[in-house]
């Protein structure tokens, strides 16, 4: 005898929808309800694709949905349609995200900060899940909670497993700040006015950072080549001929718990191409799987997008003279006739880095430059008088006109600003609030 589908009261399904308040992660105003993501929205992943299927059978397909992975969606949201695979529209078998919806990372290092508003209809893969909201709720409200810090927060409190994945039935019981739909509508608007406002003054900073990275690239190229000082010889060199790549580790007495100098990547600036604080591990620790460089060593970083944005620095300052890195990073060792700042500007220089970046190998996200190129790069070798009067002309120009970093400072400010608008927007503290819409908790009724 088959079983009679039981049919849940109003009152049984706004339970399970709501979330306690004892269970609520900070305070929202009155007529507003916390309640659980899947209420709001249907939820489902996508579908992954043989990459050798994916070769053969869909690329070069004109007409299609655009096929979206997690590398087409950036960290600000942009997400790139002209990705170079096309499903076909008769390929029911993978899922679609219709317009209108919203795309979120849920599993790897990406996972919970890349969102995506689509503005078509896709094919996604699995690493993505969907939120397709249902229309009596403001979709953008929810693409921007997702964007805030709160929901990271929550987020990352249901990660499982090594790779850092939180699953769709997971994605589905988190709380959401609901709001009356008409408030929707008004924090979506302040807050779309507000950034649009610090988007423009953020245009106008990275357009005078770009003018200034020109202007200081430009020396750069001209010092380097000799435009402002006339060599005595223009004689050219492969690095490999003036310094070792990756020597020899020498060996080191030391006991286990002895502390030595330490670089992980993090501490390099990309800005000065120095190390921001000296820091120490035990020996014991860091021996292996970790690169050994000496005093006055060159270290310059391999993989993106370290090697892209600059880090690269002369190792100074290190206790007993030797010191551990990131095995990310190559050691050059200069010989005496290379002077060891005049090679740092050399691997610094925006040129040499964009010729590198052309020839980077590996895995989308872990390419890396091969140590060929660099050994077989070549450059221009100056008397060390002429290198050193190279750098004495660079570190004066640089000393008196960087102004990456307060250029940088200034994005970074913004960046702060959203996160706080953000923050507010979603306590009901952005100015928006009225104590005479209608609770949210109608509309929710509505929905269930």
């Amino acid at each position: 005898m088959a079983k009679v589908k039981q049919i849940k009261s109003m009152q049984e399904r706004l339970a399970e929808a709501i979330v306690p308040k004892e269970q609520a992660p900070f305070a929202i105003p009155e007529n507003w309800c916390w309640v659980r993501i899947g209420c709001l929205s249907n939820l489902y992943t996508g579908n992954s694709i043989n990459e050798k299927i994916k070769a053969d059978k869909y690329t070069g397909i004109e007409k299609g949905r655009p096929y979206i992975s997690t590398k087409d969606i950036s960290f600000d949201s942009v997400i790139d349609y002209n990705t170079g695979v096309k499903i076909p529209y008769d390929e029911k078998k993978f899922k679609v995200a219709p317009s209108q919806s919203v795309l979120l990372c849920i599993e790897g290092g990406s996972a919970g900060r890349k969102i995506g508003f689509l503005q078509q209809d896709v094919c996604f893969v699995n690493k993505l899940c969907c939120f397709n909201f249902y229309t009596c709720n403001d979709r953008h409200y929810g693409y921007y909670f997702f964007q805030s810090s709160e929901f990271y927060k929550l987020f990352n409190t249901r990660k499982v497993g090594l790779i850092g994945g939180v699953s769709v039935n997971n994605l589905k019981d988190m709380p959401f700040p609901l709001a009356p739909i008409a408030e929707q509508k008004r924090i979506v608007e302040k807050i779309e006015s507000l950034f649009s406002r610090l988007d423009e003054a953020k245009e106008l900073i990275q357009k005078s950072l770009d003018e200034f990275e020109d202007r200081k690239s430009a020396i750069f190229h001209k010092t380097l080549n000799g435009e402002f000082i006339r060599f005595q010889s223009n004689k050219t060199v492969k690095i490999s001929e003036v310094a070792k790549v990756n020597p020899k580790t020498v060996k080191v007495i030391c006991n286990d718990d002895d502390m030595v100098s330490f670089v992980p990547m993090r501490a390099v600036s990309e800005i000065s191409g120095a190390v921001q604080e000296n820091m120490y591990e035990k020996y014991g620790k860091v021996k292996k799987g970790f690169t050994y460089f000496e005093q006055g060593d060159v270290l310059f970083a391999k993989i993106t997008p370290c090697m892209e944005n600059g880090k690269c620095f002369i190792a100074q300052n290190l206790k007993d003279g030797f010191g551990f890195a990131s095995t990310e990073f190559y050691v050059f060792k200069c010989s005496e006739n290379i002077y060891n700042k005049y090679l740092w500007y050399i691997l610094r220089d925006r040129g040499f880095r964009s010729n590198a970046a052309q020839v980077m190998t590996g895995a989308v996200g872990q390419q890396r430059v091969p140590k060929c190129y660099l050994e077989n790069y070549s450059i221009l070798l100056p008397s060390i008088e002429e290198q050193q009067e190279i750098v004495r002309i660079l570190d004066n120009y640089l000393g008196k006109e960087d102004k990456s970093k307060e250029l940088l400072d200034m994005i970074d400010r913004i960046e702060e600003m959203k996160k706080s608008i953000l923050a507010r927007a979603f306590r009901g503290e952005l100015g928006t609030h009225c104590d005479d819409d209608e609770p949210a908790i109608g509309f929710l009724k509505k929905i269930i």
